[in-house]
C-alpha cells in the first residue's frame, strides 16, 4: 500500500516498508468454481487506526500483484484409496508428476486426505481438491507444507479438507463413499501489477 489519508489530510499507518502485516491481498470463496465464473476476487487492505476525530478515509492508493490464468488442464481421480506404495500418474496435466495418497479419514460430512506430490518443480503449481460427487455442495481447502527439492525431484506434502460434501447416497457403502479428487494445472499464467485508488470511505 502506498498512501492512506483521512479527511484532514493526515496519514494513516499502512505498516512499515515491506511489512506484510501492513497489507494483505486475498481471493477466496466457499464456491471457487462460481467465483471463477464471475471473474471477481475479494481484496483486503489492512490499515492502522485513524485519528479519533477523523470522519472519513479520504484517500487510499494501493498496488496489488494480480495473477491471471487463461485456463486449466484438469483430470478427475475417482474412488481414491490410500496406498503409500501406489503412485498415481498425473501426466495428463503435468508430465512427470505423481500423486501418492497416504491417508483418508473423516465421516459423512467431513473428509480429510493426506497426500504427496512428486515430480518437476512445476508440481508447486498443481491444485488438488476434493470434489463433490453428490447433489449437495460444500467447501474444500488445501493446507500445504513447505516443498523440498532433491536433484530434479520436487516433493510437496499437502492435506485436503472438505466440509459438507455428500459423497454418496444415505446407506451407500464401499467405493461410492471414497473421495473424488480434482487435479488441475494452470495454463497461460500472467502476473501483472495493478494500481488502484479508493476515496471518501465513511468511518462508522
Amino acid at each position: 500500500m502506498k498512501v492512506a489519508k483521512d479527511d484532514k489530510g493526515r496519514a494513516i499507518s499502512t505498516g512499515a516498508e515491506g511489512d506484510e502485516a501492513g497489507e494483505s491481498y486475498s481471493a477466496f470463496s466457499n464456491n471457487p468454481e462460481e467465483q471463477e465464473k464471475s471473474g471477481a476476487a475479494r481484496v483486503q487492505l489492512r490499515l492502522g487506526l485513524p485519528a479519533p476525530d477523523a470522519q472519513t478515509i479520504e484517500q487510499i492508493e494501493a498496488e496489488a500483484v494480480v495473477l491471471t490464468i487463461g485456463g486449466w488442464k484438469e483430470m478427475l481421480l475417482t474412488n481414491v484409496q490410500a496406498d503409500v506404495k501406489k503412485e498415481i500418474d498425473l501426466g495428463e496435466v503435468l508430465p512427470g508428476a505423481k500423486l501418492i495418497v497416504k491417508r483418508i479419514c473423516g465421516g459423512r460430512r467431513q473428509t480429510i486426505v493426506e497426500a504427496r506430490l512428486e515430480g518437476p518443480a512445476a508440481v508447486n503449481q498443481l491444485e488438488v481438491k476434493i470434489k463433490s460427487t453428490g447433489r449437495r455442495g460444500g467447501s474444500s481447502n488445501t493446507a500445504n507444507r513447505r516443498a523440498t527439492t532433491s536433484g530434479k525431484v520436487t516433493t510437496r506434502n499437502l492435506t485436503l479438507h472438505a466440509y459438507g460434501f455428500e459423497q454418496g447416497a444415505r446407506g451407500d457403502r464401499g467405493k461410492s463413499n471414497l473421495p473424488t479428487l480434482l487435479v488441475r494445472y494452470p495454463q497461460d499464467m500472467k502476473r501483472e501489477r495493478l494500481q488502484f485508488k479508493l476515496s471518501t470511505l465513511d468511518l462508522l
